[in-house]
């Protein structure tokens, strides 16, 4: 794999110029007039005795050829140079990359120069408000977290020239990043290499300083009390431990240190997003390995820790995140939140399958926003004995909430039923009522139809009687027995 060496630059190309010692007593800005340094710098470059086809020449020149020879550039190969925002700074970056374009045969394009404003030396202010701040996103935001570079290239920090003072910010990150750190010291015939270690970091200790060290960052320098008040939950027998995340500014006052001004940077969390396809690979496990892949994600929502588990294999430009369970998870940045692409449960499934796949190929492809489960939370210094026991514990725990759920449903269901019930009863008993009033309705009309009908019977009984009196009843058509009857009631 081709090398991309970042390096910070300082002015050792410079050291028998008679110019640098009267830049350095009066310092000029990035684009003053430093003609007089670029002149005696490429006097001295044009010597016989500096023949860069010489490995003796090459590394003798500067500090920063020093290191790269002996990193063995190949004409492949990209060197970024890290410069202070002064002019002397910006002409020894800029010889320096006439030196390594010439010696190893790169083009201009491969040889990068970034100045990074506030870097210098004549403000110590400046330096912290401004410069240490400006190296660290420079390096985290166009190089350590682009994926684009981050797997496509061997990155190495190299701490050897300018400033000591960014040398444990270097470390520093490339410990988080799992990136080589080399140093020489000046002219010195060996490369100290220091590898990127296990890194682990107690991310619950760094919550509770949190909020003090967004006040370091804010003010610069506060007292130290007034760092300590700022601590969740502090007690005076933690004062060595929390200090740890500071340095001293002044007399009674504190400010940030390298490793607390690295972690701030780092720590942007947002949302975790999972593609539709790991979702549905969530819905499908069960058991403990569901709990495994969930605790994961939600491990995975915090930048510091998703850094401090990437695997080193590197087939593919998305991002693999390990797990000592076995698990795996792989996916990418963007806009500052991860999104998720796929979930392993088996070790050896990831190898298998994310070499055929890319970060373009989901550029079209539904992320949702991935919601952590409250049961999920782990403490990572347990035991794996106790971590597999808490996990069966939280299986059972979620299988009884579930049978909870579902007899709850039930209940309500049969409380619906009920009320449907009641409901039907209530309007029997209406209908039941209605008619009772019905019935007695139609039984008073009975009673008055049949006095009508007693009443007609007795008054018929006594028209006969009547007529039975008058005159035979052979003698009565039954025209005049009517007509006398309806005048009887008339």
């Amino acid at each position: 794999m081709n090398k991309l060496v970042i390096c910070t630059t300082g002015t050792s190309i410079a050291n028998a110029c008679s110019s640098q010692r009267d830049l350095l007593r009066q310092p000029k800005a990035w684009d003053d007039d430093a003609e007089p340094l670029r002149r005696e710098i490429s006097e001295f470059l044009r010597r016989p005795e500096n023949d860069l086809r010489q490995q003796s020449v090459r590394r003798a020149i500067c500090a920063e050829m020093n290191s790269l020879d002996r990193l063995e550039i190949k004409s492949s190969d990209r060197v970024v140079l890290l410069t202070s925002d002064t002019a002397q700074g910006r002409v020894c970056a800029e010889m320096i990359k006439k030196v390594i374009v010439e010696a190893y045969s790169l083009s201009n394009g491969q040889v990068e120069i970034r100045m990074v404003e506030g870097l210098q030396v004549h403000s110590a202010r400046k330096l912290r408000e401004e410069g240490l701040k400006n190296l660290i996103k420079i390096l985290l935001d166009d190089y350590l977290t682009k994926g684009e570079i981050r797997y496509a290239y061997d990155i190495i920090l190299n701490a050897t020239g300018g400033f000591k003072g960014t040398v444990p910010f270097l470390t520093i990150l490339g410990m988080l990043y799992g990136k080589r750190t080399v140093y020489t010291f000046e002219f010195a015939n060996e490369l100290i290499t220091l590898p990127p270690l296990p890194f682990s970091f107690d991310l619950g200790l760094y919550n509770r300083v949190k909020p003090a060290l967004d006040l370091l960052d804010n003010e610069i320098a506060v007292p130290e009390q007034t760092f300590l008040s700022k601590v969740v939950g502090y007690v005076p027998t933690e004062r060595d431990l929390f200090m740890t995340f500071t340095e001293p500014f002044d007399e009674g006052r504190v400010t940030i240190s390298p490793l607390a001004s690295c972690l701030l940077r780092i720590d942007t969390k947002k949302t975790l997003f999972v593609s539709e396809r790991v979702m549905d690979i969530l819905k499908g496990s069960k058991g403990t390995h569901k709990i495994h892949l969930e605790r994961m994600l939600s491990k995975s929502i915090d930048p510091l820790w998703r850094n401090s588990h990437l695997d080193t294999w590197n087939v593919t430009d998305l991002l693999v995140i390990k797990e000592r369970n076995g698990e795996r998870i792989a996916g990418f940045n963007k806009g500052g939140s991860f999104h998720v692409t796929h979930a392993f449960g088996e070790h050896d499934d990831y190898k298998r399958i994310l070499g055929d796949y890319w970060k373009k190929d989901f550029l079209g492809v539904k992320f949702l926003p991935w919601q952590p489960s409250d049961d999920v939370a782990a403490d990572e210094k347990n035991s794996d004995a106790v971590a597999e026991e808490r996990d069966k514990l939280i299986v059972e725990s979620r299988e009884l909430k579930t049978k909870s759920a579902r007899l709850h449903d039930e209940l309500i269901e049969l409380q619906l039923k009920e009320e449907e019930h009641k409901s039907a009863e209530k309007k029997l008993e209406a209908l039941l009522h209605e008619r009772d009033l019905e019935l007695t309705r139609l039984n008073e009309k009975l009673i008055t139809l049949q006095a009508t009908v007693q009443a007609l019977e007795q008054q018929t009984l006594s028209l006969k009687n009547d007529m039975e009196k008058k005159s035979k009843p052979g003698n009565w058509s039954l025209t005049q027995f009517v007509r006398a009857l309806l005048k009887r009631r008339a």
